[in-house]
């Protein structure tokens, strides 16, 4: 079954396992987006630059094959410097904070609130008629 939005946020936003942490030049300890935020905002320069240079982006490296957050990891590709790439990742975070407020939505194929009703079930606040391609479920 495919990964909704509501699941991969949570996923994304989760910790990782402990012998995937993030280990810093300077000696702190990341594992997960969050606490990568956190160090962005506070770390030395140094540190951001022995990570993130012209020959290697440690943090980007990180976030795309651990965290598996590939638009996050694009972001930081890119980030000039460690006060652009935290901002990237506190934008990175509010998104998916949001998607974990929403409540899930309802998925109907071919079906009307009356049928729904009749079946005993409670009307659903939103209803999203998805179309199905031949041979596709």
């Amino acid at each position: 079954m495919a990964e909704t939005l509501k699941q991969e946020a949570k996923r994304l936003l989760a910790d990782v396992p402990n012998e995937y942490v993030f280990r810093c030049h300077d000696g702190v300890i990341l594992q997960g987006m969050k606490e990568l935020g956190d160090a962005l905002n506070s770390t030395a320069d140094e540190t951001y630059v022995f990570h993130a240079n012209t020959e290697k982006n440690d943090f980007t490296n990180w976030v795309r094959d651990v965290i598996k957050d590939d638009i996050l990891a694009k972001d930081l590709q890119k980030a000039k410097n460690r006060t652009q790439a935290a901002k990237l990742v506190a934008s990175r975070i509010a998104i998916l904070s949001k998607r974990l407020a929403k409540a899930d939505y309802v998925l109907i194929h071919h079906g009307s609130r009356g049928n729904m009703q009749k079946r005993g079930a409670v009307a659903p606040l939103f209803v999203i008629t998805v179309g199905r391609k031949r041979g596709t479920l």
